[in-house]
């Protein structure tokens, strides 16, 4: 089997009999090419990830704080003007099919979609006047900080 350019990785594992990956004084790259390998890219990958999940949380909980006073301000103001939650929950279909519940500050009268659901047109009645502005500056996705 030839071995790959300077540019590309090496398909061949990374020996690891008897010993972890990281202790094999290889750093990620091919023990017979010093290519860098996949398994080096794999552990590179999952490092990435453990640190980006880590920064989300940690950016989305400052967030969170950051903008309660003002989700709390509209949801006050959405159930002072109309009847019904402050909230809405929506299922939403993510990768690979997976479902999962979106929360949003409620913008249009309860039960607007009771016959199923509608695209939103403009000037639609169904939107309250707290609702018309809080989609106009987007606010109304604050709640999904949670």
């Amino acid at each position: 089997m030839s071995h790959p350019s300077s540019t590309e990785a090496c398909l061949k594992p990374l020996p690891t009999k008897g010993k972890s990956v990281d202790s094999t004084g290889t750093n990620g790259n091919c023990s017979y090419c010093s290519q860098p390998s996949i398994a080096g890219r794999d552990r590179t990958r999952d490092s990435y990830f453990r640190k980006k999940y880590a920064i989300d949380r940690f950016l989305g909980s400052v967030l969170l704080v950051l903008s309660s006073p003002v989700t709390l301000t509209l949801f006050t103001l959405v159930k002072l003007t109309s009847p019904g939650p402050g909230f809405y929950r929506q299922k939403r279909v993510g990768l690979d099919g997976k479902t999962f519940e979106i929360i949003k500050l409620r913008s249009m009268v309860k039960d607007a979609e009771e016959n199923g659901a509608v695209w939103a047109e403009e000037n639609d009645n169904r939107v309250t006047s707290v609702g018309a502005f809080i989609r106009k500056t987007r606010i109304d996705e604050l709640p999904q900080l949670v």
